[in-house]
Order: C-alpha cells, then sequence, then structure tokens
C-alpha cells in the first residue's frame, strides 16, 4: 500500500467470488467510515480511484488526511498516524482441563460477530463444541468482521480502520496462539511477535 496507487475497483470476479488480490483498501495509516453511501466525507481524504464507485471502499477517509482537516476544524493537534504495519494488538488463548474434555478460550480484541466466531471455532486445535470466543479482550479495534461481512457495508466497517482484512487475520494470529495453548509443552506465545508501536507523548497544554 502506497496510498497513491489507483485502485482497480474490480471486487468481485466473474464467478461472484471476492477478487484477489483486494487492492482497493490503499490505505497505509488506515480509514475510517467505510461501508456508507456515496463518497468520503471529505474529499481529500479519499481512497485513490474510488471516488463515485459503488463498493464499501468509496466512502472511506483515509485517517491521516481526515485527522489533518479535523485537526484544522476543531484546532485540535493531532499526533502523527503510525502506519497499519507498525500498529499492534493482542490475542491470547487459555486451556482448561486435564484430558479429552479440555476447552480453549480464544480471546479476541475486538466485538466478534458470528462469522469470525465460526471461523476460529472451524480452525481451533480442539472440537468446535470445546472452543469459546471471547471479545472485547484486551484492547478494541472495532468489530471483527469477514471480507464478505465488511464488503456488505453498514455501520460495523465505519469503525474498523484496518480494511477488509482485519478481522480474518486478528482470527489467524489467534488461532496460532491456541495451537500453543493446547501443547503437552509450556510455550512461549510471544515468539514471533513486535514490539508494539508507543506513540510520543502529547502536549495538551
Amino acid at each position: 500500500m502506497d496510498g497513491t496507487t489507483f485502485a482497480d475497483n474490480v471486487v468481485y470476479d466473474e464467478d461472484g467470488q471476492i477478487a484477489s488480490p483486494i487492492d482497493e483498501f490503499n490505505a497505509p495509516y488506515g480509514a475510517a467510515l467505510c461501508g456508507e453511501d456515496g463518497n468520503a466525507l471529505f474529499p481529500r481524504s479519499q481512497i485513490a480511484g474510488t471516488w463515485n464507485q459503488d463498493h464499501a471502499y468509496a466512502s472511506c477517509s483515509r485517517v491521516e488526511s481526515a485527522a489533518d482537516i479535523l485537526g484544522e476544524l476543531i484546532v485540535l493537534p493531532f499526533e502523527p498516524m503510525p502506519s497499519c504495519a507498525t500498529t499492534r494488538t493482542v490475542v491470547s488463548a487459555l486451556r482448561l482441563g486435564l484430558g479429552e474434555e479440555d476447552f480453549v478460550f480464544v480471546a479476541l480484541p475486538g466485538e466478534v460477530n458470528t462469522t469470525i466466531a465460526d471461523l476460529v471455532r472451524a480452525g481451533s486445535p480442539l472440537p468446535y463444541g470445546q472452543t469459546v470466543v471471547l471479545g472485547y479482550a484486551q484492547g478494541h479495534v472495532g468489530y471483527l468482521l469477514t471480507v464478505e461481512d465488511w464488503l456488505a457495508k453498514g455501520y460495523e466497517p465505519s469503525i474498523n480502520v484496518w480494511g477488509p482484512l482485519e478481522g480474518e487475520r486478528i482470527a489467524e494470529q489467534a488461532l496460532e496462539v491456541a495451537r500453543l495453548a493446547v501443547t503437552d509443552e509450556r510455550e512461549d506465545g510471544e515468539v514471533g511477535g513486535s514490539d508494539r508501536y508507543v506513540p510520543r507523548e502529547l502536549d495538551d497544554s
């Protein structure tokens, strides 16, 4: 993502499946207010190439541009936006039990919808009925949606700033941790993780 290359606006392929790769969400710092009807609230914040298109990306406002505009309107300095690639969130998993009746609790940092919960249970190392999916855990990144749900527009994608792949990406990482939770070894879930982005202190005087 470079923030300037125009999208090809091919969202679905000939069979009605989601086209890959997804290049319409060209917002390196994230975008908000996606999924509404019409174009971006602030034209200057529009994702390149999505103007007047009939898909969920057209209303997205790139957060760094929207913050600049709002900062001028309400005279409020916003700190520089971190790129999506540098931001972090937390997932965790816990196994309870000592045998065949073990349960694994998978904690996700947002509001989990049914399709994401089903995705986690289907990929769980334990049976579907022994996998408990928890939301609003250790942070909040908005609604956790599948790509299909994100593209369906509506309120939920409007506060989901990491785009249509956010929910499935977080679910995949949570499943990696869940697999560690059910081994017989004491595993280090932080292996392969990254230092979180620490924003600079804000002078609000």
